[in-house]
Order: C-alpha cells, then structure tokens, then sequence
C-alpha cells in the first residue's frame, strides 16, 4: 500500500517568499511610476498656471477678454506659445463651450464637463494626463499622445463673463525620462529581490540542514532516553526493593528489639511495685530508666526511616492542648526523679479548649523537646508554655536553665544526627536524630521551629503551627474551687513562680508571690488580713533556705504555726518528702506535678478535706476496675518473659488472665472459655495472629465480635492496617505500657458493661 508523501516545506515556503516578493516588486514600481506622473502633472499644472497668468496680462488684457477679437489675433496667440510645451489652447465658457481653440474646429464644441470648470474657478487644480488617438495642435495634427491637460479661470474683464482656458502640454519628454528612471530602478529592485530570494533560500537550506541535524540529534537523545528510563526502571526496582528491605530490616529489627525491651521494662515496673529498699528501688529505675532511652532512640530511627521514605502522614482530629501538655508531663517526669529541677506547663488564656491537629505528631515533637531539656538540665527548672499567636497560629515553647548549647554549634543543630557536644568524653547520650525529626514533623505541618540560647544559661525552643479552634459545642467548667482564698507563693525561679501563681490565680485564689524565704516571713508578719485561711505553697529547692526551712521557721512562730503550708519536693525525693511531713508540712507536692494536683492539694489543705498521708512516690498507684468487675482476659503470646509481663499487669488490675503460648492454643481456648476481651500477639509459630484473628472471626457466635486487641512489637502504620483489615479492634506496642493496657481495658469494659 503506497503512502502519500508528504509535500515539501521548504520548496512550498520558497515559492510563497517568490510570489510574495514578485508582488511586492510589481506593485513598487507601479506606485513609483503613478508618483512620478502625478508629480509631471503636478509640476505641469504650476507652470501652465503660470504661463496662463502671463497670457491674461498681455494677450487677453490686449483684446480686453473678447474671443472675437482673440481669434483675429490667432497669429499672436501662436507667437507666444512658441518656446513653451503648450500645444493647443482652448478658451470655454462656464459650460464647457468652446469659443476659441488654436484648433479652429473644436469652436462650438464642449471640451470639458462643468464640475471641472467649477472646481478650476474655485482655485482647485484641475490637471489629467489624457491620451489622444488624433489630435490638431498648433504644429500639426499628432496621434497617439498623451498630453496633460489643465484648466485655468481667465480674469473677467468688463461686460464679459467668467471663462477658463484648457491649456495641452506635450510632457513627452519628461514622460521618458521617468521611464527611464523607472526602468533603471526596476532593474536595481529586481536585481536586490534576486539576491534576497538567494538568501532567503540560502537561510531555509541552512535551516533544514540544522533541522535535520536536530531530528538526528534528537533521535539519538531520544534513544538515550529510552536507555536511561530502562536504566531508571531498573534503578528504581531495584530501589524498591532495596526499600522493602529496609523496611523488612527495620521491623524485623524492631520486633526483635521491642521483644526483650517489653519484659525489661515490665519486669522492671512489676518489681518496683514489690515494695524495694531505697537501693535496690534506685538500681530498678535506673534500669527503667535506661531502657526508656533506649526505647526513644529506637523509636527516633523508625521515624527517620519514615522521613526518609516520604511516609510521614498527619491527621486532623480534636484534641485538648492541656491534656497533651499534661501526658507530655507524665512521661517525662520520672527522668527528673531524684534531681532537683521543677517541670511546669501553662497554657495561656486564649488558647484553652479543643484544637484540630495532630496530637500524636505534636505530643512527639512537644516529648522531644522537653525530653532535651530534661537530659541537659541538672538543676533549675524546665517550663513549657503554649500561647496564640493569632486565631489560627499557636506557638509552643520549652524553656530550661540547662547547660546551654555553644555558639558554634548552634548551626547544625536541627541537621540529621547533630550534637551539641559530638566528642568521645560528651556527657549525653543520644542518636541526633530527634531535632531533626522535628523540624520535618513542624515543617510538614507547615509550621516554623527554632532556638535561642546561651552556653551556661539555658535554652528555649520553640515552633509555631496552625491549629485551627474545633466548632463542636463543648461544656467547659468554670468552677472556682479556691475561690478567695489567699494564698503566698513562695519561689526563687521567675519561670516555675509564674506558673504556680497562674494556675492557682485561674481557680480563684488570691495569690502573693516572694522570691526568698526572708520576703515570705516580712510579708506574712505585715499580712493585715487574718493568717488562719493563708495557705502557704513554698518551693523546697531555694539558694541558702528553702521550704524546709521556712516551715521550721514558721513553726516556731506562735503568730505563724497556725498557717496551712504545702511544700513542693522537686524529683518527688523522699527522704525529703518524710522530713517535711515531720516538720509540719500540711502536705506535700512530689514534682513534676499537674495543675488538677497543686489546685486540689491546696483546696484540701485549705479546707481540710482529707487527713495528711505520706505519699508513696516509689511505686505509682496501679489502675483497677472502677466498678470492681474482673474481667475474664485471653493473652495469646508465645515469649515466656512477655506472657509474664503480660500476666502480672493484668493480675494486678484485678483480672483473671488464660496465657496460650501458640495461636492453635489461643483459638482452641476462644472456643473453650467466655472470655471477654483477647490480647493477640502478631508474630507466633505456626500461625500469625493476622490468620488466627482470622479464624476467629470466620466462627459463629460470641467469636465474631469478642474483643480482639494486638499486642505486638510491629508498630509500622503497615501493621496497624493489617490488624484493622483482619478484624481487630485495637492496639497496643510493645513495650507495653501500663496505663496504655489501663486505658484501654477500662475502654472495653465500660463497652462491655453498657
């Protein structure tokens, strides 16, 4: 089958330019020769003009404007015509009626039409360039000329009428001469639209030789680019695959890491809830303790993974500030156990209330920041403050009286695995990772984070990002539960002072804060109102005297014994907490402490609410069923240390707990036993727990909607959806919290029971 071709471009465009240009040629040269005619015409036009006003002032001023007389006078007439390029004259009457011609037969007839006549009377030049076929002039008769013809007003002499001469000039000469110069210049135009031509097919060739040479080129870059995207495929198959390896590794390694990390840190809080000498309960949380770090940084390499997968989701929930503060508070404060440093939050007015954001991403970027300050803090006090910047805007800030962080390191502090102190005899651990997992976690909230600082002065972080208010109608309590009552803060540092004073001032106390014991003393003394209702909050951790000393002081005073005095143990240390109960102390504040607890505190003591007790701060108080219900627990766990751990959390919530070591056996027991809620391991011998929560949905009955919780070691967002997909209902990582597995059994029972 034969192809059509394709007509050629270049000759087309070629032969269009040619046309072009001819046109452009004929075209000039008729303008130029119309030009040099009307300019013969007009120049004719002037002189004859000219010639005519002579004419009037002799020969027709000689006759006095009598045509009869003029053509008696014909010889006269000849005589002066001789010498000029007038061939022939004629004179009409307004009507275009010949009374006098050179040509004695044109007399009578009508030479010209009388818009002519008129237009020439008027002043307007009226001058043509005839053509004659025959024509009688005053030198013979002529054929085939082309003369210029011209009509003239005569001046109107007496008793006679307006006339006008039509006067012929024999232009030839000067006709031929323009043809001459238009027949150089058409030899000049065409010789210029000759070599334009040449060069335009000059510059065409030139340009399809470069566009050959680019489709060429092309073809080949194009080929190239075949290559390379094979090479890319390839290149990012294998980058997947390297990817998923990675993946694979990390949540191997995880699984592997978080195992063992469970049962250290569960054996741990079970053994702490033994009743420890202070020894042996110093060894256990530094245990805790160290585990915890390494938990983080374990937990910092899984998102850096993530940040550098580009897997980094956020949501948009409702959310309270305040509680996230507060479990940021709760997380950290058993780090600064035993140290004498004080942890506050405030959120400021304004910014109270339900938000939408990310809490989980927000309550990580807050727990790292506080985390740092705790770590670099040895003494002093750590405060994190939330304010508005505008409706939308809200700004988070932790500031500490630590270390500090040197000039030249300032930099590179928010880089991938910076330190403020890189050297091998540094004082801190850490990965170096956690700065910089915030700044991709506020960055990608599209938000702003940063620092200020000073080496030996302590530092404050920062970062702003928009958390728009929730429109959900929400009660809110504005009960004022200390309401009048007087209270004296007594406090050295400017930051933790400030937060005491505001928080007790929103629950409508009164309040006074000193800096020193002395102020204290001068201002109770000097008190004008009764001391019986001053409650007195008083810092332990003071230069030269603090609360403890101030209690003694005030005790033996019989004006001040009476006052109502909380003192605040920073690191909740308790020996110090026993010997400020023995002194006197109505109560005592073990910090880091919430606000719900320094307001109740006071408001008990104000009131004497409840009778002093010495709080056990070694072991933290073990959540059991509101409602005294146990509930009938399946754990389905295949390690033996976390089937402990397991085991002994529960038990200790007041629960009856069945272990199956294998899936088989977890299934089997479903079958068996009325249980209410079922904790599932992911990765067991035999048969995952994804395929046995499986099974245990594919059974009739109660199997079908029994509660199914992982408890797994596998914490990617992968795992989660696989856990969602199969039917389960919820989930808790390993390590495995006790108030997360509190929090959630509590859930499910309140579900249960309604």
């Amino acid at each position: 089958m034969s192809t059509k071709q394709a007509p050629n471009f270049n000759l087309v465009f070629i032969c269009l330019v040619t046309a072009l240009a001819s046109l452009v040629y004929v075209g000039t040269l008729l303008s130029v020769r119309s030009m040099l005619q009307d300019s013969i015409v007009d120049a004719t036009q002037v002189a004859n003009r000219s010639l005519i006003r002579s004419f009037a002032n002799t020969v027709w001023k000689d006759i006095d404007g009598d045509s009869q007389a003029l053509a008696q006078e014909d010889d006269k007439v000849r005589r002066f015509l001789v010498g000029t390029d007038v061939v022939k004259v004629c004179i009409m009457t307004m009507d275009g009626t010949v009374i006098y011609s050179t040509d004695s037969g044109d007399i009578g007839k009508v030479h010209a039409s009388p818009d002519d006549i008129r237009r020439a009377v008027e002043g307007a030049p009226v001058a043509h360039l005839d053509h004659y076929d025959r024509l009688t002039t005053i030198d013979g008769a002529v054929e085939n000329v082309d003369l210029v013809t011209s009509i003239l007003p005569l001046p109107q002499m007496t008793g006679q009428g307006v006339m006008v001469a039509k006067v012929y000039a024999d232009r030839r000469e000067a006709m031929s001469q323009a043809g001459l110069r238009i027949t150089r210049m058409a030899v000049i135009m065409a010789g210029f639209f000759f070599f334009a031509v040449l060069c335009l097919v000059f510059v065409v060739w030139q340009l399809d030789l470069a566009r050959r040479l680019q489709e060429t080129q092309l073809a080949e870059q194009n080929n190239d680019l075949v290559r390379l995207a094979a090479e890319n495929d390839e290149a990012r198959r294998q980058a997947e695959g390297a990817a998923r390896a990675k993946s694979e590794f990390l949540a191997t390694m995880s699984h592997e890491i978080r195992t063992p990390m469970n049962g250290i840190l569960g054996m741990t809080e079970l053994l702490i809830d033994t009743g420890l000498t202070p020894d042996r309960l110093r060894f256990a949380q530094t245990i805790r303790n160290s585990a915890e770090s390494l938990l983080t940084i374990l937990n910092d390499i899984l998102d850096f993974s993530k940040l550098d997968a580009g897997k980094l989701e956020f949501e948009r929930v409702p959310f309270d500030l305040t509680e996230l503060l507060e479990g940021a508070v709760d997380v950290v404060s058993p780090r600064l156990r035993g140290r004498p440093v004080d942890l506050h939050y405030l959120v400021a007015d304004g910014v109270e209330g339900v938000r939408l954001g990310d809490p989980g991403r927000l309550r990580q970027v807050v727990l790292n920041l506080v985390g740092n300050a705790a770590k670099f803090t040895e003494n002093g006090a750590i405060c994190v403050t939330i304010q508005a910047i505008s409706d939308l805007r809200v700004r988070f800030e932790v500031t500490d009286t630590g270390v500090g962080i040197p000039q030249e390191a300032q930099a590179n502090l928010f880089g991938m695995f910076a330190q403020a102190d890189s050297s091998t005899s540094r004082r801190f651990g850490g990965t170096g990772l956690g700065l910089a997992i915030c700044r991709r976690i506020v960055e990608g909230m599209e938000g702003e984070i940063g620092f200020s600082s000073a080496e030996g002065q302590g530092s404050t972080f920062w970062f702003e990002v928009d958390l728009p208010c929730d429109d959900q109608p929400r009660t809110e309590s504005h009960a004022k539960p200390l309401a009048g009552m007087p209270v004296l803060v007594v406090d050295d540092l400017v930051l933790s002072g400030h937060v005491v004073e505001v928080t007790l001032a929103r629950a409508g106390a009164v309040v006074t804060r000193v800096s020193t014991v002395s102020d204290a003393l001068v201002w109770m003394r000097a008190a004008n109102a009764p001391l019986e209702r001053l409650v007195v909050v008083a810092d332990q951790d003071m230069p030269l005297m603090g609360g403890m000393e101030l209690l003694s002081m005030m005790r033996n005073d019989s004006n001040l014994a009476p006052v109502k005095v909380v003192v605040s143990v920073p690191g909740g240390d308790r020996e110090l907490i026993e010997e400020a109960l023995s002194r006197g102390a109505s109560k005592v504040l073990a910090g880091p402490y919430r606000h719900d607890e320094l307001v109740e505190t006071v408001h008990q003591v104000a009131f004497n609410l409840s009778a002093r007790q010495d709080p056990d701060l070694a072991v933290s108080s073990v959540p059991v069923p509101s409602e005294g219900r146990r509930m009938k627990l399946l754990v389905i766990e295949d390690n033996p240390v976390n089937q402990d751990v397991a085991r002994g959390y529960l038990n200790a919530m007041g629960h009856d707990v069945d272990i199956a070591g294998d899936a088989g056996d977890g299934v089997a027991m479903v079958l068996r036993g009325d249980y209410d809620l079922i904790f599932m391991d992911l990765q067991l011998p035999d048969m995952d727990g994804i395929e046995a929560t499986k099974l245990i949905r594919e059974m009739s009955g109660k199997c079908t909607t029994i509660p199914i919780i992982a408890m797994t070691a596998n914490v990617l967002a992968e795992d989660r959806e696989r856990c969602a997909q199969a039917g389960m209902n919820g989930f808790v990582p390993k390590p495995v919290r006790r108030d997360a597995l509190a929090a959630v059994l509590e859930e499910w029972r309140q579900r249960l029971s309604s």
